[in-house]
């Protein structure tokens, strides 16, 4: 019989694992291969053009040119660094602000709830074709809108001061809702003893927002940021639709930099370097964040 029960709570302990296993292999075969691939390609130097030059190995030569003679580079770091830090905050702060709002429970509070699900179901690339006709210089309305009331209206999408600010602007149109809906969903899932008795203790609707909601809804907005700064990162589909990385380089992004030197360039070794310095970049980011905001999860 001792036989029998070990044979059987092993086999119980394979099967959850057997269960499993498609999904690992699967992500296997998608992420991890690739990830390692492109990892070693970053240490060569190997470009398409020349198909008949084999791969050779340059050890970290693809990195110091990238950090220290690749000008592109450093602006496209730069670019991506004020997009995430200007997405997460503008989109945190509305999100907030609205979801407190519609706690509320105001009239049409939920016909406004349920219109904030239009922005998160379109594609980016339809989100980046609509963008690009409202936000055009000649026959965009919005400049049409802007001129008829007497306000400048600019290059959205051709000024170099404008075009990465208009992606924020549409990447917050887009995203905004998403941190809405979760701090509304955190909102309401709240205890409500707390602030009950905040209200009795006198204090004002600031103060209890300031004071006890926030407090509970940290482990929410932290979630929310994160994942937001992930997506903000890796933006790549809104710069190809609307501004292609320009004018010049004033609104290319490290993604959008990589797709250029690999599938434009055809520096295959560059472009992975690229994408390995990336991916470093998001591990520290990640590490760090989750140091000062594990006492919230």
């Amino acid at each position: 019989m001792e036989r029998v029960t070990g044979a059987r709570t092993i086999e119980s302990r394979r099967v959850p694992w057997l269960m499993v296993l498609p999904a690992l292999l699967l992500v296997l075969a998608i992420n991890i291969i690739p990830l390692v691939y492109s990892t070693v390609l970053a240490f060569f130097q190997w470009n398409l053009t020349q198909a008949q030059v084999a791969p050779r190995f340059v050890g970290l030569d693809n990195f110091i040119r990238l950090l220290t003679r690749d000008p592109q580079f450093l602006t496209a770091a730069v670019n991506t660094a004020i997009l995430v830090v200007a997405t997460v905050v503008i989109q945190t702060v509305l999100g907030v602000a609205v979801a407190l709002l519609l706690d509320q429970k105001l009239r049409f509070t939920g016909v406004a709830t349920t219109l904030l699900l239009v922005p998160l179901a379109l594609a980016p690339a339809v989100v980046g074709l609509l963008f690009s006709s409202l936000l055009s210089g000649s026959l965009g309305p919005i400049n049409y809108w802007l001129e008829a009331i007497g306000l400048p209206a600019p290059s959205w999408l051709g000024d170099a001061h404008w075009a990465l600010p208009s992606i924020v602007l549409v990447d917050t149109w887009q995203w905004t809702p998403f941190m809405i809906l979760l701090t509304l969903a955190g909102l309401r899932s709240l205890s409500q003893e707390p602030v009950e008795a905040a209200l009795v203790d006198g204090a004002s609707s600031w103060q209890r927002f300031r004071y006890v909601k926030l407090p509970m809804l940290l482990p929410v907005l932290t979630v929310a940021v994160l994942l937001r700064a992930i997506d903000s990162f890796k933006t790549f589909d809104l710069v190809f639709l609307l501004t292609f990385g320009g004018p010049g380089t004033s609104s290319t992004t490290l993604s959008f930099y990589g797709y250029k030197v690999g599938l434009q360039a055809f520096d295959i070794g560059r472009a992975s370097a690229i994408a390995f310095l990336m991916v470093q970049v998001f591990i520290v980011f990640v590490v760090i964040f989750y140091s000062r905001a594990k006492d919230q999860l």
